[in-house]
């Protein structure tokens, strides 16, 4: 950042002021640069390796959450691996579910009669990206 900089990060509403400024952050808008930080969120396929099925369940066990439908479809192949060929399974849509292999391995729409759950652990707190 230079010296007489001002930019913003995930919150448009508080700035932070380069060097010149005294390099203080600051309430009111951002100026035209944004500050960003790496993602510290694993990869779609750390988090496929690391979601588990609970059979007979809507409930995940304790560190894990039901997965989103977009996470499902990312990670479709992986979960498929791990049911039997004629189960489906939901995540946090009740709305959709994921087909076993011999269904086409895909995610459906329409209300889900699934009795497996898709969950992946939940996040801890320090893996979220920081917000200025």
């Amino acid at each position: 950042m230079g010296t007489w900089e001002i930019a913003h990060g995930a919150d448009v509403n508080k700035r932070m002021m380069g060097t010149g400024y005294g390099c203080q952050l600051e309430d009111g808008p951002g100026g035209n640069d944004i500050i960003c930080q790496p993602s510290t969120t694993p990869a779609p396929t750390d988090q496929c390796g690391a979601m588990k099925i609970v059979n007979q369940s809507s409930t995940c066990d304790s560190g894990y959450m039901p997965a989103n439908t977009h996470l499902v479809g990312l990670c479709a192949q992986t979960i498929c691996g791990l049911m039997f060929p004629w189960e489906s399974a939901r995540g946090s849509d009740e709305n959709s579910r994921l087909m076993g292999y011999n269904y086409g391995c895909k995610v459906q729409s329409g209300e889900s009669d699934a009795n497996n759950t898709v969950c992946v652990p939940i996040p801890s707190p320090s893996s979220k990206e920081g917000q200025l």
